[in-house]
């Protein structure tokens, strides 16, 4: 049978043994490993981590606006101080990050704006 020690809600170490190697010794499944969790007497795997997005590159960004929409921006910049912030923002930079909160915020600001029609954030990051 197979036993996992569980420190602080989470699998440490499991073992094979026909019985418990100390009270500490839990009996689970064979799915059960390190870094599992443990709580109510039910063992559980981590939440897998999201795979980060592949950045892409700046080009291969702007080309998701509209020219409309791209020079509506750059206009919009020589009187809005946020806009012209992601402007320079994106000016600084060679590739993106579409999952990148300080992206995600910069698009949403541009359709709050009106610079972008409503969903078109949504449509640019996805």
């Amino acid at each position: 049978m197979k036993y996992a020690i569980v420190k602080n809600g989470v699998v440490v170490n499991t073992a094979i043994s026909t019985s418990p190697i100390t009270e500490e010794w839990i009996a689970c499944s064979d799915t059960v490993g390190p870094g599992d969790t443990y709580s109510g007497g039910v063992f559980s795997k981590p939440p897998t981590p999201e795979t980060p997005r592949e950045p892409i590159s700046k080009i291969e960004y702007l080309r998701r606006f509209t020219q409309d929409e791209r020079v509506g921006i750059r206009l919009a910049a020589a009187s809005n101080h946020i806009v012209n912030d992601y402007v320079e923002l994106l000016n600084a930079t060679t590739t993106l990050h579409l999952d990148d909160p300080d992206v995600i915020a910069g698009v949403n600001q541009l359709e709050q704006a009106g610079l972008l029609a409503a969903g078109r954030a949504a449509e640019i990051l996805a």
